[in-house]
């Protein structure tokens, strides 16, 4: 597995990716394109603030 990291400002294009995602699948842009998705990004895994955030999407 390769990781890159770049800064992603608002209005860019996002970049390719390839990740692993929930139940053993995997997500990549080329299959999410066209489809309405959220790309979320979090600063550190399982503060308060980030995880009742993340929790939202589920709501929405």
């Amino acid at each position: 597995m390769s990781v890159s990291v770049s800064n992603v400002n608002e209005g860019d294009k996002c970049p390719d990716f390839d990740m692993p995602a929930s139940g053993g699948r995997r997500a990549a842009l080329k299959t999410l394109k066209g489809k309405p998705f959220v790309l979320y990004f979090y600063p550190k895994a399982d503060t308060p603030g980030c995880t009742k955030e993340a929790c939202a999407f589920q709501e929405a």
